[in-house]
């Protein structure tokens, strides 16, 4: 996903900031939202062709409706799934923080305590279906 640099504005409506993280499949930019007003994570999956990313983006539309019915401090609020060319976005809230790597370190009371926010969030959304 080398073609994408800060400024490039993705879906019509994204403007991309900086990589907050890349994994195997994507990567997550912080981007400007002007229709929200506010900075965004956006998800980007590369696919093979428009075609692709368009029928990825209607699988994933599905699982939207799940996860946006999830309302806890724990998850993140995921807004929408849209298609740029041959890349689907995922536009969810911005959480800007450390990852569980950043806890090295620290008091065990902290790891503990930040473990037991995980578990109260997967035990709401376990116990939402």
């Amino acid at each position: 996903m080398s073609e994408l640099a800060a400024g490039l504005v993705l879906a019509g409506r994204f403007r991309l900031i900086r990589v907050l993280g890349r994994g195997g499949s994507a990567e997550v930019w912080l981007a400007e939202d002007p229709v929200l007003a506010t900075e965004v994570a956006l998800k980007i999956i590369p696919a093979a062709d428009a075609a692709a990313a368009c029928r990825l983006t209607d699988a994933l539309r599905s699982d939207l409706r799940t996860l946006q019915r999830l309302v806890h401090p724990g998850i993140v609020n995921i807004h929408a799934v849209y298609v740029d060319g041959a890349r689907c976005c995922i536009s969810m809230e911005a959480v800007i923080g450390t990852d569980a790597g950043g806890l090295r370190g620290t008091a065990w009371q902290t790891i503990v305590a930040a473990v037991l926010e995980v578990v109260d969030a997967l035990q709401y959304a376990h116990a939402q279906g």
